[in-house]
């Protein structure tokens, strides 16, 4: 297993190619809102269409790429991976790292059915990694999105 780092935003076409990708290595997909009261009315907008598609929701202190050292806890929202949640996820929004309060929740990771972290990104630092294996760096290369 290899782990390569995003420290650039991805946009546009390479940004909805990175959510297929993904999309298509992974069973769970999850973001986080860190602030309830710091979500804007386009925010709970986004977080309404996201949970449409049935996310579960929990409060955690810890993600992949994040540790709350306060004591607080954030809401983290769990959905599986579909079709629907890939068409929303790349045309919601236009970059990886604009998933950020309080415009969008923030935080995006991908989960492999074997629950390990594909790929995790910790926004309000505009940066996030993805953790490939041999098949899904070939895939990559390949353009298997």
């Amino acid at each position: 297993m290899r782990k390569f780092f995003f420290d650039e935003d991805v946009a546009g076409v390479t940004y909805i190619e990175l959510i297929r990708f993904l999309a298509k290595r992974s069973k769970h997909f999850m973001f986080v809102v860190t602030i309830e009261n710091c979500i804007s009315a386009h925010g709970n907008l986004v977080l309404r269409r996201l949970t449409s598609l049935g996310c579960n929701t929990s409060q955690i202190d810890s993600w992949p790429g994040t540790t709350l050292l306060d004591g607080s806890t954030a809401t983290a929202y769990i959905a599986p991976v579909s079709n629907a949640l890939v068409e929303l996820v790349s045309t919601i929004n236009t970059s990886l790292f604009s998933w950020r309060l309080p415009n969008f929740p923030e935080d995006l990771c991908f989960f492999r059915s074997d629950t390990s972290v594909l790929f995790s990104s910790t926004n309000h630092e505009d940066f996030a990694t993805i953790n490939m294996t041999e098949d899904d760096r070939q895939a990559w290369m390949k353009n298997e999105f």
